[in-house]
């Protein structure tokens, strides 16, 4: 398995010579390269996130490498390991991936052709930030959509425990401070990544 720095630096190289031909008007290019990246990092981001449910079980480890991309989107989204707006944003791009790729030999207009590249690509461009950043993270770190995902739980928690506080002979209080604290590591921690990021 590579280092982390090596596999940033990687994706990064790969980012550069994609945005190097984008500049250049070769957006098949680009484009090509930007769609390897991104189901690489998906796939590899995911088998990250779920190789503690997949080891040990051979037919799943084996069903598990073999998902398409599409599904494994829907199940980071399923399990928190990502947001909403990050899970729209690559069905969208998916989409018109998909759209470009299949209408690929019918396009008699390069000019036509290359628009639609360039608007795939710059689909694609505003994730590089998601791809270097925080799917390329290593498995002790939390992704900032995994550490917003925490702190929604225990916001939701502590809700319940209010409601219930005033049934409770301050039971409830004692295990509001306790997340309240949680809470409170999680946020720094999340301030931390979100600073590391820039």
């Amino acid at each position: 398995m590579h280092s982390l720095t090596e596999e940033n630096r990687n994706y990064q190289n790969l980012l550069d010579q994609a945005e190097g031909a984008y500049l250049k008007k070769e957006y098949l290019e680009a484009f090509l390269i930007q769609s390897c990246i991104i189901e690489g990092v998906i796939k590899n981001y995911a088998s990250k996130k779920f190789s503690y449910l997949v080891e040990g079980n051979s037919l799943l480890k084996n069903k598990f490498e073999n998902w398409d991309v599409s599904r494994l989107v829907d199940d980071l989204l399923l399990s928190g390991k990502i947001d909403n707006y990050l899970y729209k944003n690559l069905n969208a791009y998916r989409k018109k991936r998909n759209s470009v790729i299949h209408d690929l030999l019918s396009h008699e207009d390069k000019n036509l052709l290359d628009e639609e590249l360039k608007k795939t690509y710059e689909l694609g461009r505003e994730m590089k930030g998601f791809i270097v950043d925080d799917m390329s993270k290593n498995d002790n770190d939390a992704s900032i959509a995994e550490l917003q995902g925490q702190i929604n739980d225990l916001l939701s928690t502590i809700v319940s425990l209010q409601s219930n506080l005033i049934s409770s002979s301050g039971k409830g209080n004692t295990e509001t401070e306790v997340i309240m604290l949680q809470i409170g590591k999680l946020l720094q921690q999340l301030e931390l990544t979100r600073h590391n990021d820039k």
